[in-house]
């Protein structure tokens, strides 16, 4: 009869060791999948590595060449920003005035000169330094804007522009008026006004 328990306890401590050693296998095999796929992400993230690595000397010197001139591009933006942000003196009212008159005559548009100056001289007189023009056409009025507003040593002027015959047109406003705003050449217009621009832009970084 002892010799029966002995066994028996015997028994279950051999059946719990086995279950032990059942789960213990089960955990190496699961850690041998995952250690599986950790050789497997190496290989590949060294493999990634050499293909860098096997960058042609042509490849590695174009890309140079372009940050070489994305640099200098930078460093002349940033000349131009320094250039525009330096203080100027507003000019004097008789060259104010001359300029004015020069725009006012010579653009294409319906601004006359005595408006041009009005406008100009509120602007000056208010001290404004930040405008906007909606419909600005050739620019023969937001050009009298942007010099007033630069000789207030101003922030900004903002033309506001479609030049584009559909738009235009989506309001009808007369058969005379649509007829001719369909026909008018709104793409050279907008080089036109780009171009004076340009011109000012160029103008006013001198003074």
């Amino acid at each position: 009869m002892w010799l029966s328990k002995r066994t028996k306890r015997l028994a279950r401590d051999i059946a719990q060791r086995d279950g032990w050693l059942l789960q213990r296998e089960a955990r190496i095999a699961s850690l041998e999948v995952t250690i599986s796929e950790l050789e497997t992400m190496l290989r590949e993230r060294e493999a990634s590595v050499r293909q860098r690595e096997k960058l042609s000397d042509t490849e590695i010197a174009r890309r140079e060449d372009t940050i070489r001139e994305r640099e200098a591009r930078i460093a002349w933006l940033e000349g131009q920003v320094r250039r525009l942000e330096t203080p100027r003196p507003p000019p004097c009212t008789d060259d104010l005035r001359i300029r004015l008159k020069d725009v006012a005559t010579r653009l294409p548009g319906w601004c006359p000169e005595e408006k041009a100056l009005w406008m100009a001289d509120h602007i000056v007189e208010n001290g404004y330094r930040t405008a906007a023009e909606l419909g600005v056409f050739t620019g023969r009025s937001v050009f009298p804007i942007a010099l007033a507003i630069a000789a207030n040593q101003g922030r900004a002027v903002y033309a506001v522009d479609a030049w584009d015959n559909a738009v235009a047109t989506s309001a009808p406003v007369s058969e005379r008026d649509d007829i001719w705003w369909e026909a008018v050449d709104l793409v050279a217009i907008k080089s036109q006004f780009l171009r004076e621009m340009a011109s000012r832009i160029w103008s006013v970084s001198l003074k």
